[in-house]
């Protein structure tokens, strides 16, 4: 199917195809299949950093994250676009690329952008996405045994030190203690209540 898609012999089903299979090719120029983006090795910074314990969980969490994010395709556009644009003027003119990015630089550090990146809303949505992915990846009985030993260290840190257990005091000093009645709360007066 050479023809053009504006062809008005066409029937509308293969100018239809055409111009899909156009908006297709533009946007795998843009965005290119998950499996052609990855295809490049890692840095051995990278490698080293991914044999640490849990960096690797937070690294693919940051990545999941980052994938569903709404900018992502906008920085992605952005930066197609920005190398599109300064492709020929960094072959012919690269000491004049290099003042603008002096002079861009400055401007950032000016403005100081990264005040605001840091504010809870933006991070609201990473917060628990990591949560989820790290919960994903521990087992269940991982999380139960670590709440049962917190709950264990809190009962056992809730007992008075001095405290006897209760299997070695006296019969009557257990029923004394039960027949006491336990203080009452103090009532609001009314006439402090505006």
């Amino acid at each position: 199917m050479s023809a053009d898609f504006n062809d008005p012999r066409l029937p509308a089903v293969d100018r239809l195809t055409l111009s899909r299979e156009r908006l297709r090719g533009a946007l795998l120029e843009i965005a290119p299949p998950p499996d052609a983006a990855g295809d490049h090795e890692p840095s051995v910074l990278l490698t080293a950093l991914m044999a640490i314990p849990g960096v690797r969980l937070v690294v693919d969490s940051v990545r999941s994250w980052w994938s569903q994010h709404p900018l992502h395709m906008a920085t992605m556009v952005a930066g197609n676009t920005a190398r599109t644009a300064m492709g020929p003027i960094a072959r012919n003119r690269p000491f004049a690329l290099i003042a603008a990015a002096v002079a861009v630089g400055g401007l950032i550090y000016w403005i100081k952008p990264w005040r605001g990146l840091l504010k809870p809303a933006l991070l609201a949505g990473l917060v628990p996405h990591l949560v989820a992915r790290a919960m994903d990846h521990v087992p269940l009985e991982a999380w139960m045994s670590a709440a049962s030993a917190f709950a264990s260290e809190r009962m056992r840190g809730a007992a008075p030190s001095g405290a006897e257990p209760a299997a070695t005091t006296s019969p009557q000093a257990a029923a004394a203690a039960a027949a006491t009645p336990a203080p009452t709360p103090p009532v609001p007066r009314s006439d402090t209540l505006h």
